[in-house]
């Protein structure tokens, strides 16, 4: 499997999981790190909106494995 294919099947999975989650929370997270990464492209900073998409990947890991471990997850 390629890291390309790797990602978009990841990407797809947290969907899955909406129903668990606190939406509006997500929603607004999601909101921040459009505006963070577009703020950095806007400057031409590719790499500093690189690691912002990569900490914002780590941080929803983190939510998911938190509702893992409370149990709400299949």
């Amino acid at each position: 499997m390629s890291r390309r294919s790797f990602f978009y099947q990841t990407c797809r999975i947290w969907l899955t999981y909406l129903p668990h989650m606190a939406l509006t929370k997500e929603v607004e997270i999601f909101s921040r790190e459009i505006e963070e990464i577009a703020g950095a492209v806007a400057l031409g900073d590719i790499h500093a909106a690189a690691l912002t998409r990569r900490a914002h990947l780590s941080m929803g890991l983190i939510r998911l494995r938190s509702l893992a471990h409370k149990g709400l997850l299949d």
